[in-house]
């Protein structure tokens, strides 16, 4: 735990200079920090690496990059990239991009891009809509790196909601991520990742984004859902269904899983019993075998003689069910 304290005490020393770049006011007093080989002991592999790189972005210069030659990461942190994007767009044009995003090099361009962000989708996603460069470190980072990276700046902002987080959780196992490497990147232990990826297999992908963020609903609210799923599967229109439409992200969650519940809650119709097939019959010396179930009659023949009684007995149905008919007084 040691390294984590250390490493989320960095980070919440970096998101401080940059709000104190956003908003103009001074920085707070600069706290003492261990040396960089005890730093660095206190935090395991990659994670502490990428962590002291991102701690020292701030001593290097930023550049100015056409934001056309910036790509989206395949790895997404954010259900929505455009909630309140009209309002950093607008406080950019006014101000000016205060605070610099990440992005790394690409060995390989991709689609005419040089470089992959890291972090900072929505002040990319405002420089583009302005048709201005985005302001940015650079760094050389692999995409572990990268992820690793994205997953600590979700940390220390303290932005994302829990299924976003979640989400995250579940691109990096698709990835190929392994649970240590998930849980120090989101700074969660084991009980709690097993939570968001539970949540994640049993709650439909589309149902996830219908409702969105759902910023302050809280992980609780997402496991009753999830509970609810697994006890009561629903197709995934029923569920979008049940969704109210017009709400916030939250009150959609909550007015879902009511909704839900309430129809797991509801009393279910009595099922008719189904009727017991009728054993087989067989007739004419075992040459004719008949199968008998409430619905439907199937009368086999085993040689040429009896699939000749078939034919006849085709062509007689007619004259058969009219002799019925009469018999019984139907009109039917």
């Amino acid at each position: 735990m040691k390294h984590r304290t250390t490493l989320m005490a960095n980070l919440k020393s970096l998101e401080e200079k940059r709000a104190a770049a956003e908003t103009g006011k001074p920085e707070p007093e600069e706290r003492a920090s261990p040396a960089p080989s005890t730093a660095q002991n206190r935090m395991s592999g990659a994670v502490g690496a990428v962590a002291s790189t991102m701690a020292r972005l701030e001593e290097r210069s930023v550049r100015e990059i056409p934001a056309h030659e910036v790509a989206a990461s395949r790895f997404s942190d954010r259900l929505d990239i455009e909630d309140s994007l009209d309002e950093l767009i607008a406080s950019i044009r006014e101000n000016g991009q205060q605070i610099p995003i990440l992005v790394r090099h690409l060995e390989t361009p991709r689609d005419g891009a040089l470089y992959e962000v890291v972090y900072g989708r929505r002040r990319l996603a405002a420089a583009k809509a302005l048709d201005r460069p985005v302001r940015a470190h650079v760094t050389r980072f692999d995409e572990r790196e990268a992820v690793i990276a994205q997953g600590l700046e979700n940390a220390a902002r303290l932005e994302t909601s829990f299924i976003e987080r979640a989400r995250f959780a579940r691109q990096l196992e698709i990835a190929g991520y392994d649970g240590p490497t998930i849980r120090q990147t989101l700074n969660i232990d084991a009980p709690m990742l097993s939570r968001m990826l539970s949540v994640i297999r049993v709650v439909p992908e589309t149902v996830i984004v219908a409702i969105g963020p759902a910023h302050g609903a809280g992980r609780r609210t997402w496991e009753t859902l999830r509970k609810t799923l697994e006890a009561h599967p629903l197709p995934e229109d029923d569920i979008l269904a049940a969704m109210p439409a017009e709400a916030d992200s939250a009150t959609r969650l909550k007015g879902l899983v009511e909704a839900v519940t309430a129809r797991a809650r509801a009393p279910q119709a009595p099922r008719r019993p189904k009727a017991a097939d009728t054993p087989d019959q067989t007739i004419g010396s075992g040459r004719l075998r008949l199968k008998r179930t409430p619905s439907r009659v199937v009368l086999n023949g085993s040689d040429a003689e009896a699939r000749a009684f078939l034919d006849h007995l085709e062509t007689s149905l007619p004259e058969l069910f009219d002799a019925w008919k009469a018999r019984n007084g139907s009109d039917k």
